[in-house]
């Protein structure tokens, strides 16, 4: 129970500290943003309480050095600049690295002393302020129950832990109890009042709670300090803490905060007015602040809407199969028919709708692609302003996590070879400040990311002599301006004259390509010399289910998918034999032919009369099957190891009949055996 609540703990965590980090790049352009700054605020608290619950001494004293910094921040004391987004993604860098370690000791304490030293150098800005007195309206008043459950400590859970937490609250009153009779409700024992005033909000509050959200209970009893009013603990601890019952505990004090807050108005008023206070006590509240607040429940990704349809289709089907098993006892072949229509209907609608729980926006991957643009523009005194357009596109969550380090690379190489340094942008008669578009497109059954940059572009002519230097091509070798940049992807080829941290080694085009490739995608370069590069990546939709061809070859299965087909085309015996050198003209264009048959030594069969027309980035290519089955939806499974060199091999997938059809990868089979010629 324990190792679950842990789990739980630090994806709740993560998830918070991934969206700190998202907020302050969102801060940096946007210093004044009250509701970014609570958020973090909020956060910093959270993770706090969170972290003190188990223990984790290092994380809590981090994140409350931080919450404080922010405290300043929301009461106007401090202003946000880039320094100070700089050490609160650092310590968020460092906060992530503690949740998701086995032990803390994997950091070491003088990372976190100078971490807080920093906020401290930061904090000696802020101008000393003598509090001559405190604004109640900023102030509201909470009573809180916490009764634990009996398992409490079982699951790993601190109350301690709960109840130290309330030792940054300035105003407070703590009630511990213990009955021993309790145990016999599943309840703990221990059990405490809290009556606390403060400037957070209840969420706040409710954040010290967050593992035992069922074993609290939480009432705004006063919209202001009831501290202030001196005799407050005194009359807790003489008149409402001998009440055995809690709900007449709670009325005694709802009275007590309406007296003090009726004596607080009429303090509050002119002198001049005082004698109209029959009509003006009560006739204004304070007003409480309507925006409402979401807490966002990280874990739960899908909407219940998907998943009430989901089960209603799941329904359907079960009353659909029992009626089918009732006709084919019955023999009623004819609502066999009508209930074997049905049933392919609803399998069809719960494949589509879990698909779409797979689906997530690309928006997922931005944030951490704004802080590396943000280090690196930095580090190499550049000015660079990123966007992101079409990042609600949805795309395959295996794609999207698989998808992150080729991009990474790909904004290095714009950041490093692409962008010019502001002095070098302004002499060209371009604007300072470089630009890194995130571009990303649905089109047919593809999605299409673009990364795109305005810097020095990629000198085609530069680009071939080198290769020609490298003995790739030779002088006289005729290459379109695509088959040049294509070179760029050969391994080990660059044409950077410096080394430096992030590229230039001559490594990372060819990895791109090649995780491209494993996500049955393809990569392009296109560029123009000053005026910037654009790298598209296409991929498809999902991983786990895709729209094939089925076609036989000898005695095998082969799996095709629709995306990479141009074009189907069925000649007699003997056409196929005039094919001269395994090339055919077709619209004008000379396609080679390549036969399944002999590629995998099957059985050999006359009747290979069915080509296939694939796409093979810009040319086309010809494969030669002997029977075209129809379209059929493939649930791909791994081949395992004894397949791995056989990398053409998407994979394989049962079909109706039991037999297994394998999935070729058509561009890596073409190349492949272009190589090997």
């Amino acid at each position: 129970m324990f190792n679950e609540q842990k789990k739980l703990f630090v994806q709740e965590v993560t998830d918070l500290l991934l969206k700190v980090e998202k907020d302050l790049l969102l801060l940096e352009n946007d210093s004044t943003n009250n509701d970014i700054i609570q958020d973090i605020f909020r956060a910093m608290h959270t993770v706090k309480g969170s972290a003190g619950v188990y223990n984790l001494e290092k994380t809590v004293l981090l994140a409350h050095n931080f919450e404080s910094l922010f405290e300043n921040i929301r009461k106007q004391e401090l202003k946000v600049t880039n320094e100070i987004i700089t050490l609160t993604l650092q310590a968020n860098d460092t906060l992530l690295r503690l949740i998701n370690a086995d032990t803390e000791t994997i950091i070491d304490d003088s990372e976190i002393e100078y971490l807080i030293s920093q906020i401290n150098s930061i904090k000696v800005q802020i101008t000393s302020k003598v509090r001559t007195s405190v604004n109640i309206t900023n102030f509201k008043t909470f009573y809180i129950f916490f009764e634990p459950n009996l398992d409490i400590e079982e699951r790993g859970i601190g109350i301690d832990g709960i109840i130290n937490d309330f030792a940054d609250f300035e105003y407070k009153t703590i009630s511990k109890k213990t009955d021993f009779e309790r145990r016999q409700k599943g309840k703990h024992e221990k059990f405490f009042e809290i009556i606390v005033s403060s400037t957070y909000t209840e969420d706040e509050i409710k954040a010290v709670f967050l593992f035992v959200p069922n074993e609290y209970e939480i009432i705004e009893i006063a919209n202001f300090n009831i501290f202030e009013k001196t005799d407050f603990n005194e009359f807790y601890f003489s008149a409402v803490d001998i009440v055995p019952e809690k709900e007449q505990r709670i009325e005694l004090l709802k009275d007590f905060c309406n007296i003090f807050k009726e004596q607080s108005q009429f303090e509050a008023l002119p002198e001049e007015a005082k004698s109209d206070a029959d009509v003006l006590i009560g006739a204004e509240e304070i007003e409480k602040d309507s925006k409402s607040e979401t807490q966002q429940i990280e874990q739960i990704r899908v909407p219940a809407s998907k998943l009430d349809e989901l089960l209603s289709l799941v329904s359907e089907l079960i009353i659909n199969n029992s009626q089918l098993t009732k006709s084919a006892l019955n023999k009623d072949y004819e609502k066999i028919t009508i209930l074997s229509e049905n049933i392919s209907k609803i399998t069809n609608t719960i494949k589509e709708n879990t698909l779409s729980l797979r689906l997530i926006p690309v928006e997922n991957i931005i944030p951490p692609y704004k802080r590396l643009i943000r280090d690196l523009s930095l580090k190499f005194n550049k000015k660079i302003y990123f966007i992101a357009d079409g990042v609600e596109t949805l795309v395959d969550k295996n794609i999207i996590e698989k998808l992150f380090t080729p991009l990474s690379h790909i904004i290095r190489n714009a950041i490093d070879h692409g962008i010019e340094l502001p002095e070098e942008r302004i002499k060209k008669g371009k604007g300072e400040t470089g630009i890194i578009r995130f571009i990303a497109f649905y089109s047919s059954t593809n999605v299409f990311v673009q990364i795109q940059d305005d810097g020095r572009g990629i000198n085609p002519e530069i680009v071939k002599n080198t290769a020609i230097k490298m003995g790739l091509i030779k002088p006289t070798d005729e290459l379109t301006k695509k088959e040049i940049y294509d070179l760029l992807f050969i391994q080990g080829f660059t044409t950077a004259k410096n080394l430096t941290e992030i590229s230039g080694r001559g490594i990372g085009m060819d990895a791109i390509k090649k995780s491209i490739q494993d996500l049955r995608g393809d990569v392009e370069i296109d560029s123009e010399a000053e005026l910037g590069t654009s790298v598209t990546i296409k991929l498809p939709l999902t991983l786990s289910i895709i729209e094939s061809m089925h076609l036989t070859a000898g005695n095998l299965n082969f799996l095709i998918p629709i995306s990479n087909i141009n074009q189907c085309l069925k000649f007699n015996s003997e056409e196929v034999k005039e094919f001269e050198k395994n090339k055919i003209l077709l619209n004008n264009e000379l396609i080679p032919i390549i036969n399944i048959s002999k590629v995998f030594n099957l059985k050999h069969n006359e009747a290979q009369n069915n080509l296939i027309i694939v796409n093979h980035g810009q040319t086309k290519t010809g494969l030669l099957f002997n029977n075209i089955i129809g379209e059929y939806q493939a649930v791909i499974k791994n081949l395992g190891s004894i397949f791995r060199e056989y990398d053409f091999f998407i994979g394989a997938s049962i079909l109706s009949d039991g037999s297994i059809g394998y999935i070729l990868d058509t561009y890596k089979l073409i190349n492949k055996l272009t190589t090997a010629k």
